[in-house]
């Protein structure tokens, strides 16, 4: 007997004959620790009718024949997968449960016009500057009114491009936000060509929590996170809606930095997540 579509909400551990028909609404991959050239795990944030999401994950061999089967933005019927516990570190849902794909996994391309083509959990900022832990991705859009001058840093002994700015929301909440490489270089140049005289909204998929001098803010995780730069997308339109209509003071344009809000590194490793060396080379977190 076929496997009927089972909804992402339904999916258990043990449950066996799954079949789901969701849309890849993310599709990143991970490089190696030791060969950073080299992909070393492919992850696909999926998507069904119900808004349901779910993580799923291949390790190395499979990442030739998922990239040729797979799209980013289209929608599958998918058979054969293995439900394990989802303890990423940052995690892309807040499902419990994630899929590991194997070679016996199936992906059968389809039309399905109930899928969303993208569906953001917009987290309001007062909650990011009331978080304490770094411990998930969120979806943030933001108006940009204050920006740094695109710098370069080196960090470890890798050179880096970075960008700060300053989101505030419809509400006149206000947090930092650094982008590095090229979501700083792309978001410098959007910067530079935008109308100086309309507003700069973003909307950033999947980016990680961040402090800065004990106050909480984002920063693109240096994979999976999209950066969305479209004034016709419409939660952007429905963001300025909402602009028009708040009781804050909004100015156009985009004020510069004054001085530095980047944490020196010191301060920002005694921050940051310990872990031993062994465990880092076991490690498939993000």
């Amino acid at each position: 007997m076929a496997p009927i579509i089972t909804p992402v909400s339904s999916i258990v551990a043990g449950k066996i004959n799954i079949k789901l028909r969701v849309r890849v609404i993310n599709l990143w991959t991970v490089p190696d620790f030791s060969r950073p050239t080299e992909d070393n795990f492919i992850h696909l944030l999926l998507m069904d009718e119900k808004l349901g999401k779910i993580q799923a994950t291949a390790k190395k061999t499979l990442i030739p024949k998922i990239r040729s089967l797979v799209q980013d933005g289209a929608a599958y019927e998918i058979q054969n997968v293995l439900v394990a516990h989802n303890e990423i570190r940052y995690r892309c849902t807040g499902h419990r449960w994630k899929l590991n794909l194997i070679d016996q996994t199936k992906f059968t391309k389809i039309d399905c016009n109930t899928i969303p083509e993208y569906h953001f959990e917009f987290v309001p900022f007062k909650e990011i500057l009331e978080s304490t832990k770094e411990d998930r991705h969120v979806d943030v859009i933001g108006r940009v009114v204050e920006r740094d001058s695109l710098k370069e840093k080196e960090v470890l002994g890798k050179k880096s491009m970075v960008l700060d700015i300053t989101l505030e929301d419809t509400e006149g909440n206000r947090i930092h936000c650094s982008l590095w490489d090229t979501y700083a270089i792309r978001m410098d140049a959007y910067l530079t060509v935008h109308d100086p005289n309309s507003p700069v909204i973003v909307v950033i998929h999947l980016c990680k929590l961040k402090k800065y001098y004990a106050t909480m803010g984002i920063s693109n995780a240096f994979y999976g996170t999209k950066l969305i730069l479209d004034d016709d997308h419409p939660v952007v339109k429905e963001f300025l809606s909402k602009i028009d209509g708040a009781d804050v003071e909004v100015t156009q344009g985009v004020s510069q930095i004054t001085g530095s809000l980047i944490v020196p590194l010191a301060e920002d490793m005694l921050q940051s997540r310990m872990m031993t060396i062994e465990d880092l080379i076991e490690s498939s977190d993000v």
